[in-house]
Order: C-alpha cells, then sequence, then structure tokens
C-alpha cells in the first residue's frame, strides 16, 4: 500500500478542511448573531459569548461544503500536477487513490454522529443561556421606549421599568427567581383571537419574575392593588390586593426545536412528551378543561341534592362565601342554583339559595339569599378556576347595616375560587394520565375531547418529529462523508477545468442534499403514508449525490 502517498494527501485535506471549515463556521456564527444585536439582546461581551457558542453548532452545516471543497481542490491540483497519472501509471486504481478521501468521510461521519447528537445541543443550550442573561435589560429597553410587552393573550405597558431583587416568599414549585423587573403605571390588557380588547387592569406597580428551569424559562407577572374591568362573562369589574397573571413561557428558537436537543432528551420525550412545547401547550389546555369540570363536579358533589354547602375563597385575604341551595343542576356555564318551591316571597325561608359572605372572622359580614343562581366558571384567565356568581331576585342582609335589607333584582358577586389547588395537582400528572382520565371519566363532554384529541394529534407529531431528527442527523453524518468523495471523484472526473467551475457543481449537489433532507424533516408530520414519504426524502438527499459519484466514477473508469 502506497502509505507515503496517503500520509501526503490525508496532510493536505486536513490543512485545508481546518482552514476552510473555521472560515465558514465563524462567517455563519456572526450572521446568526445579527438578529439578536439588532434586537438589543446580546451586548459586546454576550455578543462574543454568543459567537463562540454558536461556532461548534454551525459544523452541521459547514462541514459538508468544507468537505466538498476540500476534496475538489486537492484533487484539482493533484490531477493538474499529474500526481494522479503518475499513481495510474504505477498501477493504482482509482479506488485506491480515494482511500484516503474514503478515511476522512468515514472519520467525519462518525464525529458529525457523535456531535450532532452530544455535543452540539450543549452548546445551544449554552447559548440559549446568553440570550437569557439579556432579556432582562431588553424588557427594561423596550419598556423606557414606550413599547408593550406581549405575552400569549396579553399584552403590558408600563410607565417605567428597572431591575430589582427577587421579592422573598416568591417561589414557584420550588424554584426561585433568577431575575425581577419592578414595573411602575402597569396596564395589562388581554386580546383575543380577533385581536379586540376583552378585558384589561390597572395596578401602580407590578412585578416581573423570571424562573429558569431544567426544560424552559418562565416569566410571572405579580400586580399589587390591581383593578381589573371585564366583560359581563367575565366578571365585571373590581379590584385585588394581588394579581398574579403566568406563567408565560418565553420563547427560544435554541431551546424548543427538536433539531437541538440530544440523543438523552429525544429519548426522554417518549416517557415525558409534554417537554415539547406544542405538546406541553396542548397538556395546558387538556389541563384547563379537566380542571373546569373537576371544579363543577366538585361543587356539584359538595352542595348535594339541599343537604350540603360549599365554600369558596374571595379575592380578598380572608374573605370565603359559603353557599347552600336546594336544588342544583348542571348549566352551561357551569352550575344553575334554584329555589324548592313557592316562598311566597319570604326571602328569609330556608328554601331559597342561600349565601354568606366571611370577612376576617368567623360573622357573616353580608347575606344573599335568592330564588336563583348562576355559577359561571372561567378556566381560562387564571391558574386555578375561578367562580362568577350572578343572582337573581334576591335579599341583600348587610350586617353593619340597620334594617331588614334591600331587595334585588340581579346581582354579581366578584370573582371567588375553590380551596383546593385543582390545576396545580393535575399540572403534575403526565399527560398520558390526563389522557386516561379524559378519555375514561370525561368522555360525553365536548370541551375535554376537543382537549384530549388536540394532545392526541401533538404527541404523535412529536414522536415522528423525533423519529426524523435521528434520521436527520444521520443522513448529515452520511451527507460529510459523501462530499468529500464527491469533490475528488469530479474534480478527477472534469480534469483541465478551473477550481471553481468543479466546485460550482459540487456545490450545487451539496446544497441539493440538504435542501432535500430538511424538506424531509417538515414532510413527517403527516401521519401514514406523509411520515414514510418524509422518511425516503431525508436520505434521497444523499441517494442523489451518492448516484452523482456512482455516475461520475463509472465515467471516470471508462476514461
Amino acid at each position: 500500500m502506497p502509505w507515503t502517498l496517503y500520509r501526503h494527501v490525508l496532510k493536505d485535506l486536513l490543512r485545508l478542511l481546518v482552514l476552510t471549515s473555521a472560515v465558514l463556521i465563524v462567517l455563519m456564527s456572526v450572521a446568526a448573531a445579527v438578529p439578536y444585536i439588532a434586537d438589543g439582546l446580546l451586548g459586546p461581551v454576550s455578543m462574543a459569548k454568543f459567537i463562540g457558542y454558536m461556532c461548534p453548532t454551525m459544523l452541521s452545516l459547514a462541514l459538508p461544503f468544507a468537505g466538498a471543497f476540500v476534496g475538489t481542490l486537492i484533487f484539482n491540483r493533484m490531477v493538474t500536477d499529474n500526481e494522479v497519472l503518475i499513481c495510474r501509471a504505477c498501477g493504482l486504481n482509482y479506488m485506491l487513490i480515494l482511500l484516503p478521501v474514503g478515511f476522512l468521510g468515514a472519520a467525519l461521519m462518525a464525529g458529525m454522529f457523535y456531535m450532532s447528537n452530544w455535543l452540539i445541543p450543549d452548546f445551544y443550550e449554552r447559548a440559549e443561556h446568553t440570550l437569557e442573561k439579556d432579556i432582562v435589560s431588553l424588557v427594561v429597553r423596550r419598556v423606557q421606549n414606550g413599547e408593550p410587552l406581549e405575552y400569549d393573550d396579553l399584552l403590558i405597558y408600563a410607565d417605567a421599568a428597572a431591575e430589582g431583587e427577587p421579592p422573598p416568599m416568591a417561589t414557584r414549585d420550588g424554584v426561585e427567581p433568577k431575575r425581577v423587573i419592578a414595573l411602575r403605571g402597569v396596564v395589562v390588557a388581554k386580546i383575543n383571537e380577533e385581536g379586540r380588547l376583552t378585558e384589561y387592569g390597572t395596578a401602580k406597580r407590578a412585578d416581573m419574575l423570571l424562573y429558569h428551569t431544567e426544560d424552559d424559562s418562565l416569566v410571572m407577572l405579580r400586580l399589587v392593588n390591581a383593578r381589573y374591568f371585564g366583560n359581563e362573562d367575565t366578571g365585571g369589574q373590581g379590584t385585588m390586593a394581588e394579581l398574579p397573571l403566568g406563567p408565560f413561557e418565553l420563547e427560544n428558537p435554541y431551546r424548543q426545536r427538536l433539531r437541538f436537543f440530544s440523543w438523552g432528551e429525544l429519548s426522554e420525550l417518549k416517557r415525558k412528551p409534554e417537554r415539547d412545547r406544542r405538546v406541553k401547550r396542548a397538556k395546558k389546555r387538556l389541563v384547563r378543561a379537566l380542571a373546569r369540570e373537576q371544579t363543577v363536579a366538585t361543587m356539584e358533589q359538595r352542595l348535594g341534592r339541599g343537604s350540603g354547602k360549599l365554600t369558596l375563597l374571595g379575592t380578598v385575604r380572608g374573605e370565603r362565601f359559603v353557599i347552600r341551595a336546594p336544588n342544583v343542576k348542571r348549566h352551561p356555564s357551569g352550575l344553575e342554583l334554584s329555589a324548592a318551591g313557592d316562598t311566597g316571597g319570604n326571602t328569609g325561608g330556608e328554601q331559597l339559595v342561600r349565601i354568606e359572605q366571611f370577612v376576617h372572622g368567623v360573622l357573616a359580614a353580608r347575606r344573599y339569599h335568592a330564588r336563583r343562581a348562576i355559577v359561571t366558571v372561567d378556566a381560562e384567565q387564571t391558574a386555578e378556576p375561578r367562580m362568577s356568581i350572578r343572582l337573581f331576585n334576591l335579599h341583600v342582609i348587610d350586617s353593619d347595616a340597620a334594617g331588614e335589607g334591600t331587595e334585588r333584582q340581579r346581582l354579581r358577586l366578584p370573582l371567588m375560587r375553590l380551596p383546593e389547588p385543582i390545576v396545580a395537582l393535575l399540572s403534575k400528572a403526565s399527560i398520558y394520565t390526563l389522557l386516561d382520565m379524559a378519555l375514561n371519566n370525561y368522555a360525553d363532554v365536548e370541551e375535554v375531547n376537543k382537549a384530549a384529541a388536540k394532545s392526541i394529534e401533538r404527541i404523535g407529531k412529536m414522536r415522528r418529529r423525533t423519529i426524523a431528527q435521528y434520521h436527520e442527523r444521520a443522513s448529515t453524518a452520511v451527507g460529510c462523508m459523501m462530499m468529500v468523495l464527491l469533490g475528488a471523484v469530479m474534480a478527477m472526473k472534469m480534469e483541465g477545468r478551473l477550481p471553481l467551475v468543479v466546485y460550482f457543481w459540487t456545490f450545487l449537489l451539496a446544497v441539493t442534499a440538504i435542501i432535500v433532507t430538511r424538506t424531509g424533516v417538515r414532510l413527517v408530520d403527516g401521519p401514514g403514508l406523509m411520515f414514510y414519504t418524509g422518511m425516503a426524502v431525508i436520505w434521497s438527499g444523499n441517494l442523489i449525490v451518492g448516484a452523482a459519484i456512482l455516475m461520475s466514477y463509472w465515467r471516470l473508469e471508462r476514461t
């Protein structure tokens, strides 16, 4: 075997490969940082860190082009200097001449497969943390410029903002906030899908808390002495000593795409699919639907058939409501409470719907006796479902006022909730447990069925995308080897052409292969035939390059 020749060729290939890859990686990393620099997310120091962390992540894009360029340039020089002709005259066939290229390609393939599954995702995570460190300064800058902050369906305006120290007792699920932003002169508006204002609230002060967990980054907004305004279905208006909003997930492109997950994280998704952001959103919708049904069922069970009572907590600390009703039945918005029989106008009778309001004590501050009441359960606005009660034909007895009370045609009581944290308990359960509960216990509830069907659809897509990630990474690794071979074979086949002309055709095939592979990843979202079509497309890019290599080699052997 001509080991001297192989060492010479490998030395030239490696030297040029390192130089070419370094140039491409730095250019691509700077290009990736430009949008975040323009948005003000990266300062001078964090920009340098971000570019440094992004450099290894660009290997999957840079290596195929660098390999094709190296194979083209080195073998074009060997052809021009008649080195290939001399090797042929010494009895070496083209396969033996290409052996060092195949060895380098195999090493690139193994290295690329390892890095794309274990090393590169780690650098993506470090780049993510670099972005997160400047999120606070970006929020402060936007507020100072008079720009709104948008999270999910909320728009947040503030007169001033400044970074502060996390307040005590601000832990969430045992996690302490990493950063906090103090806002002054706050207006929070809720926008529906049509872009119309449905609710809004104001507060002189608010704290924006930033939490970072293993899976994601969250923002909690806590309004102090808030006053909120809503429509008739969401509770009218009222005041709260403390109004929590959120949590809201911070969007980050380097953490929330499956191609940035390591091999272990992709395997973990099979056991915990809710780690995927799309499945997580579907789970939240399912939790809200289940929480609403469980809340209605709990209230109905505790009220019973006129023999039980229901205790709800108010918006003010120490405030609670004790409800008794002779008749209870389901209502589209929650529950309908009604009196038993004709009371003959006696509003103090035991057959009416009775609500006692307690504030910091055991003596009732106010009593409500009504012939009918509608309990509306809303599981969309806050972490826990909240209820509002509309009373009809009622008698109000205030303990501080003299006399027998006042008559009212209708009245809406302020928002209230159950003492038990239903949403918190449901959120801790796995999505498989929630689906089992939804399909077995609430199969006849349309809202729960829709949420369960959406979750099943999201899990199916996530699993198909996970499988596609394994194949895309394997296809990319194989492509690194094939690009080096393609450049070498094309250079020998197109003898006498300029190196740039040869590289143009090699580059064109490399771009085609990468585009076809990425297109295949997008096609696997659909079940059945679409999934298998996408898997075939993922590998068809390498098949195109392989066919070009075989055809060029065959023609080379015939000359």
